[in-house]
């Protein structure tokens, strides 16, 4: 499977990007400067309710972890191999046909 690819270098130069055009999936860490992935993940569901929304963080006993878990479509732990972080987007391309509901 081939896919186009944007990389942002932060999480307000993704949010940036997002009001340029649609993405099928929006892959963020969790620990970035200026907006944390969170926040940016919060965003891509308020602004693209469709786009399926992937977290990796090395941080997976982190509280906040536990109230973001209903937005995300998948979580990763790092480090993550190339290969899991395609599966991953695999899947939730996959299920995102008609609309993708957050998998809990």
């Amino acid at each position: 499977m081939r896919w186009e690819m944007i990389f942002a270098l932060g999480g307000q130069q993704a949010l940036d990007e997002l009001e340029k055009e649609r993405f099928d999936v929006v892959v963020s860490d969790m620990r970035m400067p200026g907006i944390d992935g969170a926040t940016l993940l919060h965003a891509v569901n308020d602004k693209s309710p469709t786009t399926a929304r992937i977290l990796l963080t090395g941080y997976s006993d982190d509280d906040s972890l536990a109230s973001l878990r209903p937005l995300l479509h998948k979580f990763l732990s790092k480090p993550c191999s190339a290969a899991i972080l395609r599966e991953a987007i695999e899947q939730v391309v996959d299920r995102s046909d008609d609309s993708l509901p957050p998998a809990a």
